[in-house]
């Protein structure tokens, strides 16, 4: 169970940060990792099987062995102790009966074991401590009190055990009042903002804008106005200032939804993100904002109108459609190529084929041993022929024989096919997961997370269970009971897939929660998520009944083998299958010089939505340092996507030193370029781990390039250097010192084509003065494209590519543009104070 756990929590972590798996290339690496831990749970479930089939055997066997006992007993003890028909065969159906309870007895036994793991692993759970309701009081009427927060000489720690992370706290912020928390990365402006969610008393409600915004599975509506009544006009004033279009729902866009929650009423506001920062300064005017941030600059303007031109909104009204696809249920009967692949995955020759042939010998003793016992019986009917009659010596040896190879049968069918559940779970897994991973980024975009875990968590379970027993009672019974099957196997089928299809909003819906519960509490929505779990759980437990009801219904028509075959064509059905194709590997050490050549240029993130990059058409010189700007949705991060191939160009090409990056192969492409990307991912394991999942690179080259990032400090001041432990996504390490960290990746890998993606947005000015001036000497002869979100960083810059609606708006040296007051580029840099 526990490495059933850390599997799912391996997996839940890889596919959240896919992008960045995806533009590191480290599929196959992670991949490994995922696939080493599936190996180890599943030699326990290995081993688990061989004991439960001994156990079975035993039970199974149990009518044979007191039978031969009985007899045995019964007819050596006397000699005028004969076996008769009546007495052979009444005793052997009473014998029968005690097989169910035995083997209900074993079952119980297994199930009380994984109860009593169940029970401590829920223990742990219940008794830890729990956050205080009271610490936020909403009640906003009472005047009596002025201020909303308050806290004298705290400290602060994550853990209990742990040395407090905040020391001597003093903050007190008066109604109305705005306060703004400073300091370097790593100071503890996010855990200062932590303790205002509901870990400190805090008057009034509280609205929370986080550096990295949540966006949970729904429609944009549900997002933005959640547990409130919907008010059009609110609701519409709130879209009026940030926008319609939400394609693919940029970062950008992402902080103005959580934006607009705290516009839709009155709220205390936690803003750790600058652009949410800048919409919410309205409402400033009616209640008071604690932003944590890293410039010390104010805008002299408190607020900012950002309107739509006539493109943006007629592409907002041709978008209005899912972004994620509902889970729809395969129908019909299971293909028989499906059960064929199971039974290939599960190694016809070296499995296969010897269950069959053992449980036919099996089936085959247990006939001979029922003819036997008759025939021994008959010996002593009055009037039998006496010349036909065997010695007892011989007719119990012989029944002990024939009974003992039933058993030994038995035992090696039930073996065989446990081991081979087993290869067939580990074998159909690893395909699974490696064309999960090797889906197009489309494929995440439209299915949530919840539905895939949902595929590589209870269905793989069901398959390396569940499915081999399914054999061992359809194989006998399944010409017997034909007719039965033909009414049985379509309804049985049909509800396991539904059951199936309820699972997946509950990991959805959980994972989710999880990772949201900050942002959850902070606004109060903790009992509205309890509701939706609860519903979900409720239609997930409907068709759960419906599965165990129509499975007693096989039992009382004698028909135990089908159930599972359902399961099979439902995992089977989804497996994915891989663009991941053979190309033409690039020359040795390509790109070498680091052009880029980008000619009429389109793309879209999946078939059915509008263009995100039109006709876009750019030259970059190897060596050239070329800073990206524009507004949100303007395309820059999509440019970036593109140049990874992360989405597919609809028209025109990008060249490489020459090379079409079409041609080239995925892993090779990626594998060739640098990203320090927008998101900063990380994995739950060592730093080391973190830094070079691959490892590829030695400790001197790690430690060489934590310095040159700027993080060495931090990683000597942990107990365990590059072996300290990382939480999952990196919860246990600041926003900014995550940066840093995938800065040093970049460091390591010190390709000819290095993209940073708003990469230093998180980080105070110093250390981007520091990371800026580490990559222009580290990366000095490569071409370093930049989105930039400080445009005091590209100034010094080649040139600056200003995009607006998936076009080049401007492309020339910044110099040149901000000589040009008519310029784009001029305009933002006067908002920005620059000129």
């Amino acid at each position: 169970m526990r490495l059933k756990d850390e599997r799912i929590r391996m997996t839940n972590e890889v596919l959240s940060g896919i992008k960045v798996v995806k533009l590191y290339a480290w599929e196959p690496a992670l991949e490994d990792v995922v696939d080493e831990i599936r190996v180890k749970e599943m030699s326990l479930v290995r081993k688990a099987g061989i004991v439960k089939t001994l156990a079975d055997m035993l039970n199974i066997a149990a009518p044979f062995l007191v039978a031969l006992v009985t007899f045995a007993t019964y007819t050596l003890s006397s000699p005028d102790n004969v076996l008769t028909p009546q007495i052979a065969f009444v005793s052997l159906t009473l014998f029968n009966q005690l097989r169910g309870p035995l083997m209900m007895a074993a079952d119980l036994i297994s199930q009380t074991v994984q109860v009593v793991v169940s029970n401590k692993r829920l223990k742990e759970f219940l008794i830890a401590e729990e956050l205080s309701e009271t610490a936020v009081d909403r009640d906003q009427d009472d005047e009596y009190y002025t201020d909303s927060a308050d806290m004298s000489s705290t400290a602060f720690a994550w853990d209990r055990n742990e040395p407090p992370q905040l020391h001597d706290v003093c903050l007190k912020v008066h109604r109305g009042q705005l306060v703004a928390v400073v300091g370097t990365v790593g100071a503890g402006k996010s855990s200062e903002m932590e303790k205002l969610r509901g870990y400190v008393g805090v008057r009034g409600t509280v609205a929370y804008v986080p550096q990295q915004p949540w966006i949970r599975n729904g429609t944009l509506k549900d997002n933005i106005i959640m547990d409130k009544e919907f008010d059009k006009a609110a609701y519409e004033a709130v879209l009026e200032n940030i926008g319609h279009s939400w394609a693919i729902v940029p970062q950008g866009y992402r902080c103005c939804r959580a934006g607009t929650i705290a516009h839709l009423d009155t709220y205390d506001n936690l803003l750790e993100n600058p652009d949410a920062s800048e919409i919410l300064q309205e409402s400033a005017q009616k209640s008071e904002e604690v932003p944590a941030t890293e410039e010390l600059e104010l805008s002299e303007e408190d607020t900012e109108e950002r309107g739509m031109d006539a493109d943006e909104a007629s592409q907002g009204k041709k978008q209005r459609q899912k972004l994620i696809e509902d889970e729809t249920s395969a129908l019909g009967r299971v293909k028989f190529s499906i059960y064929l692949a199971y039974f290939n995955s599960m190694g016809i020759f070296r499995y296969f084929i010897p269950f069959l042939i053992t449980l036919t010998l099996n089936s085959v003793f247990v006939m001979l041993r029922s003819l036997w016992l008759t025939d021994w019986s008959n010996d002593n009917i009055p009037g039998a022929d006496e010349t036909l009659a065997k010695p007892l010596g011989i007719r119990l040896g012989v029944y002990a024989l024939i009974g003992s190879l039933e058993v030994i049968c038995l035992y090696l069918a039930l073996t065989t096919l446990i081991l081979g559940g087993v290869a067939a779970s580990l074998k159909l897994h690893k395909p699974l997961l490696h064309n999960i991973l090797r889906s197009p980024l489309s494929h995440f975009d439209v299915t949530p997370l919840g539905r895939i875990l949902n595929r590589l968590g209870k269905t793989c379970i069901i398959i390396s269970i569940s499915t081999p027993l399914f054999i061992v009672v359809i194989i006998p019974i399944f010409v017997i009971y034909l007719l039965i099957l033909r009414y049985f196997i379509p309804c049985s089928r049909q509800l396991q897939r539904l059951a199936s299809l309820t699972r997946s909003p509950i990991y959805s819906h959980f994972g989710e929660s999880v990772q949201g519960s900050t942002t959850i509490r902070a606004f109060g929505w903790t009992e509205m998520f309890k509701r939706q779990n609860k519903e979900k759980m409720v239609v997930s437990a409907a068709g759960a009944f419906g599965e165990h009801a129509t499975s007693l219904l096989a039992v009382m028509s004698r028909d135990w083998g089908t159930i599972t075959a359902g399961a099979i064509g439902l995992s089977v059905s989804y497996s994915l299958n891989a663009p991941w194709r053979r190309q033409r590997r690039p020359p040795a050490g390509w790109p070498s010089k680091g052009e880029v050549d980008i000619s009429g240029y389109s793309t879209r993130y999946r078939p059915g939505l509008d263009l995100v990059l039109k006709g876009l058409s750019v030259h970059i010189s190897a060596g050239e340092k070329v800073g990206v700007v524009g507004r949100t949705g303007a395309g820059k991060s999509s440019l970036t996507l593109a140049l990874f191939r992360i989405i597919e160009p609809a028209g025109g090409s990008i060249l490489l030193d020459g090379v079409d990056i079409t041609s080239v192969g995925l892993h090779d492409l990626r594998e060739r370029l640098t990203i320090i990307p927008q998101d900063p991912v990380l994995f739950s394991g060592t730093l080391r781990f973190n830094l070079d999942p691959t490892s590829k690179y030695s400790d001197a080259e790690i430690w060489s390039a934590i310095e040159m990032a700027s993080l060495k400090p931090f990683v000597e001041s942990l107990p365990f250097g590059l072996q300290h432990q990382i939480d999952e996504s990196g919860e246990n390490i600041s926003v900014g010192q995550r940066q840093l960290v995938c800065l040093t990746r970049a460091l390591l890998r010190k390709s000819r084509i290095l993209v940073l993606d708003e990469a230093t947005a998180a980080i105070d000015g110093h250390t981007d003065a520091l990371i800026q001036g580490t990559i222009r000497k580290q990366f000095e002869d490569s071409t370093v494209i930049t989105i930039a979100h400080r445009l005091n960083t590209i100034l010094d810059y080649d040139r600056v590519l200003v995009m607006e609606s998936g076009r080049v708006a401007e492309f020339a040296p910044p110099q040149q543009l901000l000589a040009n007051k008519n310029s784009i580029f001029y305009s933002m840099a006067a908002s920005a104070g620059l000129v």
